[in-house]
């Protein structure tokens, strides 16, 4: 299985519903726009540490 990358990650995370783009663009300007922050929202929202993880219990 192909590496997601981060772009994919944001798009994920808008058309679950986890978060909005603005909420999104606000973490990633604190702390910027890397894989790790996209997980720590995914895990902030969901509780679940990947989106494998996540997608699996849908």
């Amino acid at each position: 299985m192909p590496k997601t990358t981060v772009f994919e990650m944001w798009t994920l995370l808008e058309t679950y519903g986890i978060a909005t783009t603005e909420e999104i663009s606000l973490v990633t300007s604190i702390i910027g726009t890397t894989e790790k922050a996209m997980l720590d929202i995914l895990y902030s929202r969901t509780g679940y540490r990947s989106f494998e993880q996540f997608e699996e219990e849908m």
